[in-house]
């Protein structure tokens, strides 16, 4: 993810998703992640101390903003480093 984002909308840009992740298959690469559980990210420091806050097995609700259009993303959280199958 970009700590910017250069595309003038705030939120984080998603370079790549991790395979085998929460997010792989939800989130796709390119997308800006504007809000976690309805709080503003304008960083990725900002969205990586929420999602570390969430305790893991419970559900965040992203929203994203894919090629214009906004959407919600549900994921439940791992411990840090954990993958999915």
């Amino acid at each position: 993810m970009h700590r910017t984002n250069p595309s003038g909308i705030p939120g984080v840009k998603v370079v790549k998703v991790q395979p085998n992740t929460p997010a792989d298959g939800l989130i796709n690469d390119g997308d800006i992640i504007t809000n976690v559980n309805g709080i503003q990210t304008d960083s990725y420091d900002e969205l990586e101390i929420i999602v570390s806050e969430t305790e893991p097995d419970k559900p965040i609700t992203l929203t994203v903003m894919r090629d214009g259009q906004q959407l919600e993303v549900e994921l439940m959280t791992v411990p840090y480093g954990q993958t999915v199958q």
